[in-house]
């Protein structure tokens, strides 16, 4: 059922049979290295005052105090169960692993969900493809994420075909 206090939005799916998304997303790269958190926070609000319902964050970007400041929000405003909360990883790999290994997947995975304050992510991308790390490997990581309930979707970004 619709919120008639919310404006309506224009939605697209993502992929095939993928989530129903907010045609419009908001790119949180810039909270917490251009935007305050009380700027970043204000800017949440309006996004989803307008009824807009995509957030994209990654844990590389202000070495994941954007995720942290994005979780802050999505608990000061009462849960995110309208959002469709994603984030990505590969820039910023783990100590030992390449960006998109098994091992730097599943991580990565857990601690952003955690910064986020969610029990699931609702899209996780890996960030581009990586030489060190078979595909095989990172697409059977993402599988077992999925089944675990850590994220919901999947994707690839920053790939050429």
């Amino acid at each position: 059922m619709t919120d008639p206090s919310k404006p309506a939005m224009s939605t697209t799916m993502l992929g095939f049979g993928g989530p129903i998304v907010s045609q419009l997303a908001l790119g949180t790269m810039t909270f917490g290295v251009k935007s305050d958190e009380a700027t970043a926070h204000r800017q949440l609000d309006l996004f989803t005052a307008a009824g807009d319902t995509f957030l994209k964050s990654a844990d590389g970007y202000g070495a994941g105090e954007l995720e942290r400041i994005v979780g802050r929000w999505i608990e000061k405003s009462g849960g995110h169960n309208d959002l469709m909360v994603a984030t990505k990883s590969r820039f910023a790999p783990l100590a030992g692993s390449s960006g998109a290994s098994r091992r730097g997947l599943m991580i990565a995975a857990e601690r952003s969900r955690a910064r986020l304050g969610v029990d699931t992510i609702g899209l996780y991308s890996v960030h581009g493809w990586h030489e060190d790390a078979p595909v095989e490997d990172a697409l059977e990581a993402l599988g077992d994420l999925v089944a675990k309930g850590v994220i919901h979707h999947v994707n690839w970004s920053n790939v050429t075909a």
